[in-house]
């Protein structure tokens, strides 16, 4: 999600695999890892404009995408974007 003016520029992003990924094989924990990957990486790719209004202008959580509050507060997730790298840790 953009940041303030003047602030660093976003990462570039990883291509993701082209062709099918039907006749993949893997353990379940990695194919969710995996997937849950994939669905982070498509999400980012989303720009701001793009994303519902209520998605819009949320100021960045500081544990970004490794916040565990987020995971079981509903509320906290509404509220903030995760979809950023973290900035604290601790």
């Amino acid at each position: 999600a953009g940041g303030p003016p003047g602030a660093a520029p976003a990462p570039a992003l990883a291509a993701l695999p082209e062709g099918s990924w039907a006749a993949l094989d893997g353990c379940r924990s990695c194919t969710f890892g995996v997937l849950r990957a994939v669905v982070y990486a498509l999400r980012e790719r989303i720009p701001e404009a793009e994303l519902p209004v209520r998605a819009r202008g949320r100021q960045d959580c500081w544990y970004g995408r490794g916040c565990r509050t987020a995971t079981h507060r509903p509320d906290h997730a509404a509220r903030l974007n995760h979809i950023c790298e973290q900035r604290r840790f601790g």
